[in-house]
């Protein structure tokens, strides 16, 4: 359960030292809903039996059955996430990540034609990492 929020040690399903309260990277808040970047691709016969599954237990069950029989897999390889601002007037602030290994990441982005890349080490198991970036988005 190393993806959950908040961690247990601040009443939640979240496992890993990383995420405890007093760390560093201490995952104390429900983030609620979260991208993951899942180990399963979405087109093989495993993953579409886990959607269904989680769509199951998660979509009315209670927490506590969907925790039980819907854990996700965050994919070691790394991914891509596109998110695409229709306000110019939009400021991102600030990126989290949930279980960022303690060893050092690449992270790239790319704001309106302008890359960025840096390297970022994380918190360990269940940790949230937050990587500034107030940064104008949105349609120029």
């Amino acid at each position: 359960y190393d993806l959950g929020s908040p961690n247990t040690k601040c009443g939640g399903p979240g496992v890993g030292v990383g995420g405890e309260p007093g760390k560093r990277g201490a995952n104390c808040e429900a983030l609620g809903m979260v991208a993951i970047a899942n180990e399963l691709s979405t087109s093989t016969s495993a993953a579409k039996s886990l959607w269904d599954k989680c769509a199951r237990y998660c979509g009315s069950g209670t927490s506590s059955t969907c925790l039980a029989n819907c854990q996700p897999d965050d994919n070691a390889l790394g991914s891509v996430f596109k998110v695409q601002f229709s306000d110019a007037s939009s400021r991102l602030f600030y990126l989290e990540m949930l279980d960022l290994d303690e060893w050092p990441d690449a992270l790239r982005w790319k704001i309106e034609g302008d890359q960025q890349f840096t390297v970022v080490s994380g918190n360990g198991d269940n940790s949230v990492t937050r990587i500034p970036l107030n940064r104008q988005v949105g349609p120029s």
